[in-house]
């Protein structure tokens, strides 16, 4: 369809889990993945936090509330948060203002932060995700606006982002030059690399609409560790 302006996502998605008590109705059990999408919607006018949920290589009727999803001739399963929060709508000119974040600690959730407000709703635990202890990557971008759409910036466009991790650990997490979203940006990863500012533990990378790119996306990357260290005389540095 046409170009909309002001229309994107923002995602923070868990890489794809074996083993999550929602595959046990699949058709391929040995090859069914769970998936879990924390999502802001932004479609120009409007905007929405919620959690989509994904059965991988399910190949088999989707369960009651799941909807079928066709892939060649595979057929995936998808389900929504059973309650959206409105979001006001963001221009994209306000990212810099913009988190999200997904939490799976005996309830999952996702919240929208506008600056310092906050937007915020419950999920259904649909795929049991803090059960199976399968979160193990995350990938969080500005990606289009849904059904593989792709979201469209200016030649002039630059941006860092920031993943930041709270897994109960202070080392920095690893980079991996992989995706998981349908949905694409026509940012390159770019070169300088960020400097390695707090809070952590972190990735930031930078990317933007120059021509070209980076061989490995992971060039473009810098890890942020939060390691802390205690001298023999009981003083405390952070390095960062």
């Amino acid at each position: 369809g046409p170009s909309v302006p002001d229309s994107y996502s923002l995602q923070l998605n868990t890489n794809y889990i074996s083993g999550s008590p929602a595959c046990a109705g699949s058709g391929t059990p040995g090859l069914c993945q769970a998936w879990e999408q924390f999502i802001f919607s932004n479609d120009g006018t409007s905007g929405v936090a919620f959690i989509q949920y994904w059965l991988l290589h399910y190949n088999a009727p989707c369960a009651p509330g799941w909807f079928p999803y066709p892939v060649g001739p595979e057929t995936y399963c998808y389900l929504n948060s059973p309650l959206g929060v409105a979001v006001p709508v963001q221009s994209a000119t306000n990212l810099t203002n913009q988190h999200l974040a997904g939490t799976t600690v005996s309830m999952d959730k996702v919240t929208m932060f506008d600056g310092m407000t906050a937007y915020s709703t419950l999920g259904s635990n649909a795929i049991s995700l803090g059960a199976t202890g399968g979160w193990k990557e995350s990938e969080f971008n500005v990606f289009g606006n849904g059904n593989g759409a792709q979201a469209v910036f200016d030649t002039l466009a630059t941006m860092i982002v920031r993943t930041r991790i709270d897994y109960g650990g202070v080392l920095m997490p690893n980079c991996r030059a992989h995706g998981f979203s349908g949905e694409t940006n026509n940012l390159n990863f770019n070169l300088p690399k960020p400097s390695i500012t707090p809070p952590g533990p972190a990735i930031r990378f930078h990317q933007d609409a120059m021509a070209g790119g980076l061989t490995n996306n992971c060039d473009a990357a810098q890890g942020v560790g939060d390691v802390h260290e205690t001298t023999a005389s009981e003083l405390a540095y952070d390095f960062l």
